[in-house]
């Protein structure tokens, strides 16, 4: 065990920059899109939308038919609409709030100076 010298902290701090954002979704009645992949437990609107929201990849949208079994479907690319009676496309677009940033440095102070480096 080396020497420790009682007039020294180190401390440490990190840096994170992260876009705080939020869906938002533009709805287009009695229009679908093709390439959709369905999603049989989704029962509610908000539900095909929470799906959508926090899938693991970035979510196009999602057509909402509640007339079909299953009524969700998920786009995970680009989706081409076509008009569908009755079916509603849900089209997202991210909105970027702000960004969040986080500093991470490390630190030495010493007889009450502060050293960064």
């Amino acid at each position: 065990m080396g020497l420790q010298n009682p007039n020294i902290i180190s401390l440490l701090v990190y840096s994170i920059s992260a876009c705080i954002s939020i869906y938002h979704y533009d709805a287009y009645p009695d229009t679908s899109a093709a390439g959709g992949i369905a999603f049989p437990d989704q029962r509610s609107r908000a539900s095909c939308l929470h799906t959508c929201e926090h899938s693991d990849s970035y979510c196009f949208g999602f057509d909402w038919d509640p007339q079909a079994n299953p009524p969700c479907w998920i786009h995970m690319s680009s989706p081409v609409t076509r008009t569908h009676v009755g079916v509603t496309h849900y089209a997202s677009r991210t909105m970027c709030l702000g960004k969040l940033r986080v500093e991470r440095k490390h630190t030495k102070i010493k007889k009450r100076k502060l050293i960064i480096f």
